[in-house]
């Protein structure tokens, strides 16, 4: 079976984002020393794969391209239900993530369980391309922002994404 951080964390007692941060050896975390060692302890003890704390390679590959484009969003629950639909903007855009900003959705929330998201970017250059991620921070400042990491890019949308991020111009939409 495979071994995620989410097990870590619960094992632990601590939230997975906690468990990311001490794994990727984030400089400025708040977690106390003997929290870090036993999250470093039953790792090893549930055999997590310690391979895929790497970086994603097409993350520096394809740097962040400053944006201003809206989206479409859908929060979907891990059985492909969805839990809520809104709008948002996308302001920083890469083949391995987005950063997204002024996200607003009816039930104004996002859900406990674990749940990615399903954007469709409504204006052009880009207007139709999708995207699927999972949320990887928040931060906030004067407005809360997303780092989400995108998944499951089909080859046409990864195609018209590329050529866009590399020339400034996307495929025609098909």
């Amino acid at each position: 079976m495979k071994v995620t951080q989410a097990d870590i964390a619960e094992r632990v007692g601590v939230d997975r984002t906690s468990v990311n941060k001490v794994l990727n050896r984030y400089p400025r975390h708040n977690i106390s020393p003997e929290t870090a060692a036993e999250i470093w302890k039953v790792a090893r003890e549930l055999g997590y794969d310690f391979k895929k704390i790497r970086r994603d390679p097409e993350r520096r590959k394809y740097p962040r391209t400053p944006v201003e484009m809206d989206v479409d969003v859908e929060i979907l629950l891990e059985d492909d239900t969805v839990y809520d639909k809104g709008k948002a903007r996308v302001r920083d855009l890469s083949l391995s993530g987005v950063r997204l900003c002024d996200l607003a959705t009816e039930k104004r929330s996002l859900p406990i369980d674990n749940f990615r998201c399903r954007l469709r970017i409504t204006e052009a250059p880009l207007e139709g391309l999708n995207l699927e991620g999972v949320f990887m921070r928040m931060q906030m400042g004067g407005t809360v922002e997303f780092g989400i990491v995108v998944r499951n890019l089909d080859r046409e949308d990864k195609d018209r994404l590329v050529q866009y991020l590399e020339e400034g111009e996307p495929l025609p939409e098909s």
